[in-house]
């Protein structure tokens, strides 16, 4: 027990006594681990507990991992005090059960009995009817509690649930609150979002974000420069809210002390137009102008087809795995914009660009973002430098 460190706000939660403790906080504030220190605790005192994640994925390599961290700072020995059952996720410390369970199957969680509940990360959940269905399982006394963490998304259940006050404690953590952070990974989290983003991830504020996570004053208009070298990246993926095929292809290059959005392809294609498309802008562009593609589905067979293709011999194409949601995947250079460090060329698709920025939101709620993705892949590309046209390195 002395080898666990907590902060302040981290000893709230634990000795929160209401029914419902809600553990609002920022990345990097702590709240896996400090719900895995809640849930020890209590099945040290003999209460069986249940610990809930969105999804089987994060249960196992986010949830369980963090236990198997820190069950041994309690001071307690594998195999003589607790056995971790990875198998039927199971965690058990002295005969007391942890049942590590995913929100995925939900109907299965039915059957279990607990003294308490744990919902990690319940921001990922999309309504209350997964924290109905578990508080009806807390049947193994009449002090019960449910203990939620989250990072804010704007007024979801969670939030919903925080507004009852009498019988809900609800305990903030911002980032910068966190004292065992380093500085330097504060700050470079804070120069990396954008201030609408920082204050709901960071500072673990309520925002609403519909249109706005993306200014179109932002961006700096400069007159047309052709640029020696830089990114071609296509977005060749389906919209959103259309089976209608768009396809946006934006021209990512380094300008002096900023990086620039030199041109954009944008419409609807077939892939026979689109391929001639391509082949024509690239010989336009330039062997020095990289072609970059995501990989994702049916977009591998472009790839290997344009690779084939005589009139790109001698073009360097390379293939972009996605790794996170498009905000995610757009936010450094969103980011760089409200900084004042993206310029943009001037020319007729600025408008249908700017309107595209303008409506975005995080809710994915907006319309159209091939423009967008597009923009995010050759930022991605042009900061990171992937393979080659010879060997082609995935993401």
């Amino acid at each position: 027990m002395s080898r666990i460190k907590v902060s302040h706000k981290q000893r709230q939660f634990l000795s929160s006594v209401k029914r419902y403790v809600v553990y609002r906080g920022g990345i990097g504030s702590g709240k896996t681990r400090i719900l895995c220190y809640r849930a020890i605790l209590n099945a040290l005192s003999g209460r069986k507990e249940l610990v809930v994640a969105n999804t089987f994925t994060q249960l196992r390599d986010v949830v369980l991992a963090t236990f198997i961290e820190v069950l041994p700072l309690f001071d307690i020995k594998e195999f003589t005090d607790y056995i971790v059952n990875k198998s039927d996720m199971d965690i058990i410390i002295r005969g007391t059960y942890i049942h590590l369970r995913s929100a995925e199957q939900d109907e299965k969680l039915r059957g279990i009995n607990c003294h308490d509940v744990l919902i990690d990360e319940a921001r990922n959940i999309k309504d209350d009817k997964l924290f109905l269905i578990l508080i009806g399982r807390m049947r193994n006394s009449d002090d019960g509690q449910c203990f939620i963490c989250s990072s804010p998304k704007g007024k979801d259940w969670v939030w919903k649930l925080s507004q009852d006050t009498e019988n809900v404690d609800l305990i903030t953590q911002k980032t910068y609150e966190n004292p065992f952070l380093s500085k330097e990974y504060k700050v470079d989290l804070r120069r990396r979002y954008t201030s609408q983003y920082a204050a709901q991830e960071l500072d673990a504020e309520i925002i609403e974000f519909n249109a706005g996570v993306i200014q179109s004053k932002w961006f700096v208009l400069i007159p047309y420069i052709k640029p020696m070298s830089g990114i071609r990246a296509w977005d060749l993926a389906v919209s959103i809210k259309t089976a209608a095929d768009y396809a946006a292809g934006a021209l990512l290059f380094n300008s002096g002390h900023s990086m620039c959005i030199g041109s954009m392809i944008h419409g609807k294609f077939e892939y026979p137009a689109l391929r001639q498309k391509i082949i024509e802008t690239a010989q336009a562009d330039g062997r020095d102008i990289h072609i970059v593609i995501e990989d994702a589905g049916q977009q591998r067979g472009y790839i290997d087809d344009l690779k084939q293709i005589s009139e790109l011999k001698g073009y360097v194409i390379k293939a972009l795995k996605p790794r996170s949601d498009k905000l995610a995947r757009a936010l450094p250079w969103i980011s760089r914009a409200e900084l004042g460090g993206i310029s943009v060329c001037e020319a007729p698709w600025n408008r249908a660009f700017f309107d595209e920025c303008d409506s975005f939101s995080a809710d994915m709620s907006h319309e159209h973002d091939d423009m967008i993705d597009a923009v995010s892949m050759a930022y991605k590309a042009l900061t990171k430098p992937v393979g080659s046209s010879a060997k082609v390195k995935l993401y």
